[in-house]
């Protein structure tokens, strides 16, 4: 599987958000929000930042950001992933494991 360099993918993803033609959800920001790709950016510093295994209560968003850091999914894969509400996900060895 690619690994996915969040720098790189929101540089790209800046220059398709300059052709309407070719916008993405990824980096398409809410009014006075983030995309992905903004977000990505802040899971790339913090996920660097843990010592030890870490519990995280976080939105979709933010899930979608970390499968891209980590190279679970590529952005428009993560961008459609459904996210359930009320289920554990555990990130570990390279992969994603749902529960619930």
């Amino acid at each position: 599987m690619e690994r996915f360099d969040a720098t790189r993918d929101a540089t790209e993803t800046t220059r398709q958000r300059l052709r309407p033609a070719t916008r993405t959800k990824w980096g398409v920001a809410a009014p006075s929000g983030e995309s992905y790709a903004s977000v990505t950016l802040r899971m790339r510093e913090w996920f660097d930042s843990l010592l030890a295994d870490t519990v995280a209560v976080a939105h979709g968003g933010t899930m979608r950001a970390l499968m891209v850091v980590l190279g679970i999914a590529a952005p428009l894969e993560a961008a459609e992933t459904p996210i359930g509400q009320g289920v554990v996900y555990v990130f570990s060895d390279g992969g994603l494991r749902k529960y619930g």
